[in-house]
């Protein structure tokens, strides 16, 4: 099977947790996670071998900062380089009012 690697982006410590159990249960190698789209960035900014991309990015939607919807944005327009032939996915985590 190929290796799997998913990025949680979450302030929430609670669905962190959950989603990252969640995952592992389901047989996903290596799952990572950060607090703030800033954060996001960087750590992805920082892999520079395409194959050590996330295979799948879930992201909260209201995030504090640059929020997850601006967040998936600037993947979608290719400003995270590196990125843009892979899968770009977020969902929205625990909807706010």
């Amino acid at each position: 099977m190929k290796e799997c690697k998913i990025l949680i982006v979450d302030d929430n410590v609670d669905d962190v947790e959950i989603l990252s159990e969640a995952f592992q249960h389901t047989g996903v190698d290596s799952v990572h996670h950060e607090h703030t789209a800033m954060k996001a960035f960087i750590y992805l900014e920082g892999i520079h071998t395409p194959a050590k991309l996330p295979k799948l990015i879930v992201i909260d939607a209201f995030l504090p900062g640059i929020s997850g919807l601006l967040f998936s944005r600037f993947k979608k327009n290719g400003i995270v380089q590196g990125y843009s032939s892979y899968c770009r996915m977020y969902f929205e985590i625990g909807k706010r009012s």
